[in-house]
């Protein structure tokens, strides 16, 4: 389980807007890749990840975490 503010989806095109301000990667067009990039995470062993664009994400939000 990973704890932070929020988690941010990106897909290159948009690596070098917010998930350039979170602290993530800026990635060339051309790759076929999806990034995650932790927003204000509470450890600092939550990196940002790029996957390859055919993996499967699963985000689950705790139920103590909703309102």
């Amino acid at each position: 389980m990973v704890q932070g503010d929020g988690l941010l989806i990106a897909t290159p095109t948009g690596s070098t807007a917010y998930n350039l301000a979170c602290g993530g990667s800026i990635v060339h067009s051309d790759c076929q890749v999806i990034l995650i990039t932790p927003i204000a995470p509470h450890s600092l062993s939550f990196r940002p990840l790029i996957v390859p664009a055919s993996s499967k994400i699963m985000i689950k939000v705790p139920q103590s975490a909703r309102s």
